[in-house]
């Protein structure tokens, strides 16, 4: 099919009929629950927010670009669409196992269509396509629909990132919303049909679960399904999110439990042993799971997968020209450590501002600067171990920060151009937003508590 056609009139006929009854569902869903939690009267106004940014994200695509990831994934969804029609056992093969036993190529025909080739001969990208295609079901074949489903699939993982932010800190709503729901890049780039959207709901859902299992111990059954569906979802398109999310937890989870050791004496002596438990933990975890991690099971596997992905990307066109370079290195812990300083940095930073070459980079130019500035604020406040202090007092701080840094060292270390640098760190964007605000306004409350010991110091003299 044309990428001019996907979009057509009766998109236009459809979209407001779907959109109703999203409203209806979503203002249901709000009524219910602002009674206990005031911060939902922000909830239509981000769901429509993010499906606001997921149309434009079509019409970028289709009218600007002249087709991409997503198209590509629609088009090939809409080929199984059509084959659940012209063979049903075909269809229930290709949804249940993908390209895992084999070519599928054969299943399909001119008549149907055939998914992108590119696709079905990647496991993680056909999965995409997989999980699209009961969308296309749900939308009635229109693009435009379908892309809104995702938007509100991906709104609802966010609101819940959201909501476990704002059970830690219910003063600082205002501040919260704007930095997880409504920040630019995070409602653009994340509201189409496309790999980013799906990895940064199941990532925002898995920590809603973990928190809601570990730290609140509320719902154990229900939030266990939730945990492993979104941990399936990571690690079918992304498992390296899935080894970035692993420290955070433990150290999240660790931290919460010396926090609430109220005898400082006892808590001296079994900070050092809980470290060396939650490590033992982590590490048997990791390796139990480590079958599921595909190119990233063992450490050489993901250094020669660095490696590898840097290249492709360097030379892909598909991302424009805007090339970075944190310098070549061996697939090796001892060529990769000297890396980590400016691949987190790439990876939080940039692209900056003097690096952008079109609209869309320069929004995430202006955005990076003003994170840079919010830390540089932080820091030169309450000084560099004050501004750690604040963070390893909150166990979610932590835990957010800690996964921003070893997200932001994987895909500035191997994303090569800003093009996919500026989708990539979608998933991170929340967690670290959220972790600055949170922390600026404590430290907002240090200085004024600063201030007012010294206005007594003075009125005393």
């Amino acid at each position: 099919m044309p990428v001019e056609n996907l979009i057509q009139g009766r998109d236009f006929i459809l979209l407001p009929i779907y959109l109703l009854l999203v409203f209806i569902i979503a203002n249901s869903r709000k009524n219910k629950k602002i009674g206990e939690s005031p911060i939902y009267r922000f909830y239509l106004g981000g769901l429509f927010a993010r499906i606001t940014a997921g149309i434009l994200f079509c019409f970028l695509y289709v009218y600007n670009y002249g087709g991409g990831d997503t198209t590509d994934y629609y088009i090939s969804a809409l080929a199984n669409y059509n084959l659940a029609f012209y063979n049903f056992g075909r269809f229930v093969h290709v949804l249940y196992y993908g390209t895992e036993n084999g070519s599928i190529y054969h299943f399909y025909n001119y008549s149907i269509g055939t998914p992108l080739f590119y696709m079905m001969n990647d496991v993680e990208t056909f999965f995409v396509v997989r999980f699209a295609t009961p969308i296309v079901f749900l939308s009635a074949k229109s693009f435009i629909v379908a892309t809104m489903f995702m938007a509100w699939f991906t709104h609802v993982g966010v609101w819940r990132l959201l909501m476990v932010f704002y059970h830690y800190f219910p003063k600082y709503e205002k501040q919260l919303v704007l930095g997880i729901i409504f920040f630019p890049s995070i409602l653009f780039w994340g509201s189409g049909i496309a790999k980013d959207s799906i990895t940064l709901a199941a990532t925002c859902w898995y920590t809603y679960s973990f928190f809601m299992i570990f730290i609140q111990k509320k719902k154990f059954f229900k939030n266990i399904i939730i945990i492993v569906i979104s941990s399936w979802l990571i690690l079918s398109i992304k498992p390296f999110i899935f080894i970035a999310l692993m420290p955070g937890s433990i150290i999240w989870l660790m931290f919460s439990r010396i926090k609430n050791i109220q005898n400082q004496v006892v808590k001296i002596l079994l900070t050092p042993v809980l470290i060396i438990v939650f490590s033992v933990l982590a590490a048997f975890l990791m390796s139990q799971m480590s079958s599921s991690f595909g190119d990233y099971s063992s450490l050489d596997k993901i250094l020669e997968k660095a490696v590898v992905t840097q290249q492709d990307l360097v030379r892909s066109e598909a991302y424009g020209t805007g090339f970075y370079d944190i310098g070549a290195f061996e697939p090796t812990l001892s060529g990769i450590l000297p890396k980590f300083p400016v691949a987190v940095n790439a990876g939080l930073f940039r692209p900056y501002i003097w690096e952008t070459t079109n609209i869309f980079q320069i929004v995430a130019g202006l955005e990076n600067f003003f994170l840079i500035i919010l830390v540089l604020y932080c820091l030169i406040r309450v000084g560099f171990f004050k501004f750690f202090n604040i963070i390893f007092g909150e166990p979610l701080l932590l835990f957010s920060f800690v996964f921003s840094i070893f997200f932001a060292f994987s895909v500035g270390l191997t994303s090569a151009n800003f093009g996919a640098l500026v989708r990539y760190k979608i998933p991170l964007l929340p967690f670290f937003v959220a972790t600055l605000v949170v922390t600026l306004k404590k430290v907002q409350i240090i200085f004024e508590e600063q201030k007012e010991e010294k206005a007594k110091k003075e009125a005393k003299v």
